[in-house]
């Protein structure tokens, strides 16, 4: 809207107090312009100030520029309430004031604008800034001579006299040198004034001597000085107390005067009264003078308080140095302890603290420190504790098992007060040797035999009582069975039928027979040696033998009473309409009226075709019509009676199960010596099984080739139930149109068949190639990454790309998310959230600019884990034979796709076998793997297990494995020797060691035989090894044989006569010769003529004696 000029004016502008007069035409116009300018909001006035701000004492003089840089304009000019300047025509104008005194002033510079011109009329206001500050600022306190008291509050009042503007002022308080508080005014005013700013301070002790100041600062910006003014300080005198500090307790020979202190402002005194008497302080105090007092204090303020003073002195005991008690009686013993402060007893045994309980027992017994402390001194003193118990039970006495005619002994000890003697039951012999020594009973037995079996019984005694315990000792080698036979071992008889079983005793044991009887679970005692089956299904019936000279002893009777199944049925779980494929079906079969139920197993067949695994064992069957829950249990346990029951079987449905019917076969296995039953057998169960279609591509083969001119007959066969729907899709991305099996072409291009019922649709792509037209080579696109290898049911992405240079467009054709025909791209992201199908098959298709199409499949794995991995019991409770080959087999369950399984059997660190399978399904499926396996006795405590892996990812990437629970083998192998099979020694003065140490499983006992029989190596027949000292070393074969139940290993030892000195045997034979050349030489001259021998005596004559 147009501004509207009236001749004369004035105006009161809100908020700015500016007044306009009429004074001639040229100031209304600018008046006018000014008005217009600020009503309409007009900015950017060209005008400069200079400086555009000013801050200046009041009083103070001032000079500003306005100045603009137009050349075309009426004029500029200031308007203001002190030194007002008329409009000129120039490009400055200054305003200037020399004594300041106006707090309000808001000085305008205006522009003027010449006719015509598109500037308008504008105003700059000058920010003026006028300021006043106090030399002296003042601080008081509503208290005289700055004395006051500890906890009040006192106000602190800082003045500050006329001052301005009061908007730029702030105040600090300061508590000695440290700040306290800071204070600002949120006042507007421009005029000076007087202000006062407060500080509360509520003084503590240590505020004692303090000093309180303010400080007043004016802060006026980067265009002015900054003003600061103090107050002086005041200085905190505070007056406090008395306070009363005495402590709880003092020691004897202490003074009142020490035992509290006083603390105040001013000093102030004390005097101390006990029962209304005055107490001198300095006198030393004693035990006896604990007691009140009241102390009365003179300071600030009167105070008089009542003390309790207790006089402290050290720990007094007196117990006494023994003290004896009966096991389990109240503790008497008395102890007197005095002391202030209450000493603090702790009693000590064995460096640890305890504490007596009230009833004593011989864990009690014992020296005893007692220690009594308070915090004046300690004192100990020594008690010896006696408690009298009978004996404890006996220890170090267990059954004993001893080698045939080798020696044992028995160790009885108790514990008691005083220390027991010992006595001793048994059956007594003259092998047998009783000592006793240091409170200890040993028993000796020496080359045990038969008799020295059976029950040792050793009691302690003294004057609390007496204990026995009763042990076993058995002897190895001798027959420990109860000597009675029972007629037939084992009983298998129909549960309608009549038997008996007689029990007698063996021939070597009638003679020592004092009673036999038969007694099944009921106790019924029949009392003769013939058990009747009466037709209950649990009898348990047991023969009984006493003799003479052993304990009762037993033999039950190996009882199995069976009944056929009654019937046999099978039912599906779940409703059976429709069935997938894929699906799981869960079916029940239900065996009425059989016994035992832990005998039984089922088969369960598809047509003629075994379904694994074999139902078998109570673990696998369950009561029929039990319900699980609430405690409830179900399992057939060990009943004998007969059982309704049911097993389950869960099958993976795949399109074969259409064509047979199922049924469950059970059969009752009564052993390898019970009869031979005939099986009941369900009625067959037939179930229709729905599954997607599969197309022939026998008929339909990936490239057909069409020759130019000649059509040809595509073919789309397909299986599937229900019976699929044949779609014809013409190019990628196109929607079917074309119903039926057969197709007609006669063009190159990518031809689509889908095939679709009710569980899902299955698309196969035929290219077919004109003939007689150059065929291009392979599809020109490249997949980022090259290949796939996803997880059912997660996701994955994958880059199509193509030249650029050759490439209209391009799609992806899937069954899941696929792209359609997308133009003017050579790079296309295929990207699945979900994968869900087994036999996904995405393609990527480009159309060139030759517009020809083609396309290339992506390489593409869908897998899954197994859900569980099991391997049958190899061993089936039984040790495995080193040697014998066994099979067993491991269940896969739910793995997909099959062709890249790998099954790994593992025995202990080596792979014994390695199985892959062809199975070309790209669904889940259940495989077994039987492995055949020779074990030897390297195996032995070996684990066993297998594991599933699937070999899907590229080079240097692996899924992870599921492996079986492992299964630890026992292998029994016979014996063989640690070090050489035969060995031959020398005899030596030293001892000579044969070592016939062997392996084997079981472990092997030894034999030996000997040269000639020699009574101290008899002992050392079923050792191991043998010791034979110089004496014991007779020339000769030292046979000894290890054997267990796989067999036996012999090793030869022999010893041969070392070899003599031959220096030795040369001497004597060299001596020998001597002597006969001598007797030779002597002969030649003393033999007479007539034979006889003579030596010449010179004169002697013959027959007459000299």
């Amino acid at each position: 809207m147009p501004c509207l000029v009236e001749q004369s004016w004035r105006k009161k502008s809100t908020g700015r107090s500016w007044t306009y007069q009429r004074t001639s035409a040229s100031n209304v116009s600018l008046l006018l312009g000014l008005i217009c300018l600020a009503e309409t909001g007009v900015s950017a006035c060209p005008v400069e100030l200079s400086p555009p701000s000013v801050v200046l004492r009041h009083g103070g003089s001032v000079s500003t520029n306005c100045s603009t840089s137009e050349v075309e304009f009426r004029g500029i000019g200031w308007e203001a309430s002190t030194g007002k300047r008329q409009q000129v025509r120039d490009n400055h104008v200054t305003w200037t004031v020399e004594n300041l005194t106006d707090w309000k002033i808001d000085p305008l510079c205006y522009f003027n604008p010449s006719p015509g011109s598109t500037k308008k009329q504008c105003f700059l206001k000058l920010r003026v800034v006028l300021y006043q500050f106090p030399q002296n600022i003042h601080l008081r306190v509503n208290v005289s001579d700055n004395e006051m008291i500890e906890d009040r509050s006192y106000r602190f009042e800082c003045f500050i006299p006329k001052v301005a503007p009061v908007q730029n002022l702030t105040v600090w308080w300061y508590k000695g040198d440290t700040l306290s508080d800071v204070q600002t005014l949120n006042n507007t005013v421009r005029e000076p004034l007087d202000v006062k700013f407060h500080y509360t301070l509520t003084p503590k002790r240590h505020d004692d001597g303090v000093s309180i100041q303010c400080k007043a600062q004016m802060d006026l910006g980067p265009d002015g000085p900054m003003l600061e003014a103090s107050s002086r300080p005041i200085n905190v005198t505070l007056k406090y107390g008395p306070d009363i500090f005495c402590e709880n307790i003092f020691l004897e020979g202490e003074t009142l005067k020490n035992y509290c202190s006083v603390q105040g402002n001013p000093a102030p005194s004390v005097t101390w009264k006990k029962d209304g008497q005055l107490i001198d302080s300095n006198v030393p105090l004693t035990r006896k003078d604990t007691g009140k007092y009241n102390m009365e204090v003179n300071g600030l303020f009167n105070v008089t308080q009542e003390i309790m003073v207790h006089v402290a002195y050290g720990p007094e005991l007196d117990c006494p140095s023994t003290y004896t008690a009966p096991e389990f009686s109240v503790n008497n013993m008395s102890c007197t302890v005095a002391g202030f402060p209450t000493p603090v007893v702790t009693w000590y045994k064995e460096y640890d603290d305890v504490e007596l309980p009230e009833i004593l027992t011989r864990r009690d017994s014992g020296q005893y420190t007692i220690h009594a402390v308070n915090n004046v001194s300690s004192v100990n003193v020594t008690v010896e504790l006696i408690v009298n118990y009978s004996p404890t039970p006996i220890e170090e006495l267990e059954d004993t098992e001893v080698e045939f005619e080798s020696t044992a002994w028995l160790k009885c000890s108790s514990m008691g007060h005083p220390r027991p003697t010992y006595s001793w039951t048994y059956y007594r012999t003259t092998n047998v040797v009783e000592q006793n020594e240091d409170g200890v009973s040993r028993l000796l037995i020496y080359n045990a035999t038969a008799f020295n079996k059976g029950l040792y019984t050793c009691q302690a005694q003294n004057q609390g009582g007496f204990v026995n315990k009763t042990v076993r000792v058995n002897v190895k080698g001798v027959t420990t069975e109860c000597p009675i036979d029972i007629t037939p071992e084992r009983m298998i008889t129909s549960y309608d039928s009549s038997s008996v079983v007689s029990c007698t005793p063996k021939p070597s044991a009638q003679l020592n027979l004092k009673e036999i009887y038969w007694e099944d679970k009921s106790y019924f005692r029949w009392g003769d040696n013939h058990w009747h089956h009466t037709g209950e299904w649990d009898p348990q019936p047991v023969c009984f033998a006493i003799f003479w000279g052993l304990e009762r002893c037993k033999k039950p009777l190996n009882l199995t009473i069976y009944k056929k199944p009654a019937s046999v049925s099978i039912q599906p779980l779940h409703n059976t309409n429709p069935l997938k494929e894929e699906e799981e079906l869960q079916l029940q079969c239900n065996i009425n009226s059989v016994a035992p139920a832990q005998n039984l197993y089922v088969r369960w067949y598809h047509g003629n075709t075994t379904l694994e695994p074999l139902i078998q064992g109570s673990h696998s069957f369950w009561v029929a019509g039990c319900l699980p829950g609430n405690g409830t249990n179900c399992t057939i346990g060990e009943t004998k009676s007969p059982l309704n029951v049911s097993t389950t079987v869960t099958i993976k449905l795949n399109r074969t199960h259409s064509k047979a019917m199922f049924r469950c076969e059970a059969h009752l296995d009564l052993g390898a010596d019970g009869p031979r039953l005939t099986p009941e057998v369900s009625d067959p169960l037939n179930i229709t099984v729905h599954y997607k279609p599969i197309i022939d591509t026998t008929k339909l083969p990936n490239k057909v080739p069409v020759f130019r001119g000649y059509p040809e007959e595509l073919v789309c066969d397909a299986e599937g139930h229900p019976p699929p729907k044949i779609q014809w899709l013409l190019s990628p991305g196109d929607v079917p149109h074309v119903l039926g099996k057969k197709l007609n072409v006669s063009e190159a291009g990518s031809y689509i068949c889908i095939a679709t019922n009710d569980v899902a649709s299955t698309l196969h792509v035929v290219e077919v190639v004109l003939k007689g037209t150059p065929v291009g080579a392979t599809c020109p696109v490249e997949f980022s990454p090259s290949s796939v290898v996803v997880g059912y049911g997660d996701s994955f992405s994958t880059n199509c790309t193509s030249p650029s240079n050759v490439t209209l467009g391009m799609g992806w054709e899937s069954q899941i998310d696929g792209i359609p025909f997308t133009e003017g791209v050579s790079f296309l992201t295929l990207k699945i959230d979900l994968v869900n199908l087994w036999d996904l098959s995405p393609m990527c298709f480009i159309t060139g600019k030759d517009q020809e199409q083609c396309y290339k499949p992506l390489p593409i794995i869908v897998y899954k884990l197994p859900d569980s991995v099991s391997m049958s019991d190899i061993s089936e409770g039984r040790p495995l034979i080193a040697g014998t080959t066994y099979k067993f087999q491991c269940h896969i369950i739910d793995v997909a796709p099959a062709k890249y399984l790998a099954v790994y059997w593992h025995a202990g660190h080596k792979i014994i076998s390695t199985q892959t399978f062809s199975d070309t399904s790209p669904s889940p499926v259940n495989k077994t793997s039987e492995v055949s396996w020779k074990p030897d006795k390297d195996d032995n405590g070996a684990l066993v297990w297998c594991e599933a892996k699937l070999n899907v990812m590229p080079t240097g990437a692996s899924l992870p494995s599921t492996m079986s629970r492992t299964q630890r083998v026992s292998v029994l192998y016979a014996p063989t020797f640690d070090q050489p099979q035969n060995e031959t020694l020398e005899e030596t003065k030293r001892d000579v060691y044969l070592n016939c140490t062997a392996k084997g499983n079981p472990k092997p006992v030894f034999t030996w035989q000997f040269p000639r029989p020699v009574e101290p190596l008899e002992e050392q027949k079923t050792k191991n090894a043998l010791t034979l000292d110089r004496f014991l070393q007779f020339p000769g074969t030292y046979i000894c044989t290890a054997s267990n139940s796989e067999g036996s290993a012999i090793k030869y030892f022999t010893i041969v006569k070392a070899p003599r000195n031959r220096t030795t045997f040369a001497a004597i034979v060299g001596s020998f010769s001597c002597l006969a050349a001598v007797l030779l030489i002597a002969g030649l001259f003393f033999v007479q003529p007539d034979g006889t021998f003579s030596l010449s005596k010179g004169n002697y004559l013959r027959g007459r004696p000299v």
